[in-house]
């Protein structure tokens, strides 16, 4: 009697302990992909968190690029722009009704006569008005000199700098090439080297 009553009994405890173990297989079926997807989320967050510095880093740039478009306003730069324009204009016309007199296979060494003129007293300016160009030059040389460093150096955003001076700087380079040749060749071997580092890092 004893032996038949204890049979019900122990089917009972043996059937939880089989669950268990069905348990305990499953959890070890999923605690690898547990495992993975845990390490994917921590992976993600560092990504998200490392394209967020990213992004805060080109927004201080940018924003560093527009305080130098301040500045080359506020200096007064498009206004120096278009004083040496003004200027080298004005020379080439005074000189035009000359060289046009003159006969047609000598026009061209006169007006190679007139840039060298006209750069030789931007080099060396002893009127008032080459003085005040020259001066201008020089302040425009000095921004830029300010440009190509912010740029080299990552403060300043270089889509921003190539959208507000890379126009401004390939004028004032193709302008003015005489006198940066004339510099570098008398006296100033550097003259005129920031604006062409700026030019080659906004143009490649």
């Amino acid at each position: 009697m004893s032996d038949k009553a204890a049979g019900p009994l122990q089917l009972k405890t043996k059937r939880p302990r089989q669950e268990a173990a069905q348990a305990s297989r499953r959890i070890d079926r999923i605690a690898p992909w547990v495992d993975v997807l845990s390490k994917v989320a921590t992976v993600a967050v560092l990504v998200l968190a490392v394209l967020q510095f990213i992004e805060t880093g080109r927004e201080k740039q940018r924003e560093r690029a527009m305080q130098l478009v301040d500045q080359w306003v506020d200096e007064g730069n498009p206004e120096r722009l278009a004083r040496i324009s003004g200027h080298l204009k004005a020379v080439a016309s005074e000189a035009s009704q000359e060289i046009a007199a003159l006969p047609q296979d000598m026009q061209a060494r006169a007006w190679d006569n007139v840039a060298a003129n006209m750069f030789k007293a931007l080099s060396r300016p002893e009127d008032d008005g080459s003085v005040a160009v020259r001066n201008d030059i020089d302040a425009l040389l000095r921004f830029f000199t300010r440009a190509e460093v912010c740029v080299a150096s990552g403060l300043c955003d270089m889509a921003v700098a190539r959208a507000y001076f890379g126009v401004e700087a390939r004028s004032i380079r193709k302008e003015l090439d005489p006198l940066f040749a004339m510099e570098r060749a008398e006296a100033q071997p550097a003259f005129g080297l920031s604006l062409d580092r700026f030019l080659a890092m906004v143009e490649r």
